[in-house]
């Protein structure tokens, strides 16, 4: 039923997907408090609450609103790279933190949404333990197939995303 899956192409998947899990969890422990998008923001215009006068003659200079001021970009942090592991091995993420598949099945997947393909698929399990506290909220994991990692469709049937938070030594 499932003789056109390779394990070659199921290893290929398997990886890309770690791949992807590894360096999503690396920005996410990485992430700081960075505050910098809430102090920025801008402010409208204000009304004093006086009333204003109406006069007949035009105004002699429309005020234009200041320029702003030109920022340096801010400097991204050096993130620690991943690598593509093997399907029995297990990616580390940074200190004490890893993830890795702790199970892979043949399914057959139903279509249901549209750009979905049904058919002959595999179900991937990501198991992650944390050294440290994680926080899932914006977790992604992908995958992908073939030497030239081509993106596998995701199917909604039986998909459950990494959600939540997970406590300094605990698996999840």
């Amino acid at each position: 039923m499932f003789s056109n899956i390779s394990r070659r192409s199921l290893v290929a998947i398997v990886c890309g997907a770690l791949v992807v899990v590894a360096v999503v969890m690396i920005v996410l422990i990485n992430r700081g408090g960075d505050t910098s998008a809430q102090g920025g923001a801008s402010r409208g215009p204000t009304s004093t609450g006086e009333p204003t006068s109406a006069t007949n003659a035009p105004p002699s200079r429309i005020p234009s609103s200041p320029t702003p001021s030109p920022t340096a970009p801010t400097a991204v942090p050096d993130r620690p790279k991943s690598k593509t592991i093997g399907i029995d091995d297990r990616a580390v993420l940074t200190a004490g933190t890893t993830a890795r598949p702790s199970s892979i099945r043949q399914v057959d997947g139903k279509a249901e949404l549209p750009g979905e393909v049904g058919g002959p698929s595999i179900s991937v399990t990501v198991a992650v333990t944390a050294g440290k506290a994680i926080d899932f909220s914006q977790t992604v994991v992908n995958a992908y197939y073939g030497a030239d990692t081509t993106p596998a469709t995701p199917l909604s049937t039986g998909t459950t995303a990494l959600t939540g938070k997970l406590a300094a030594g605990k698996s999840k």
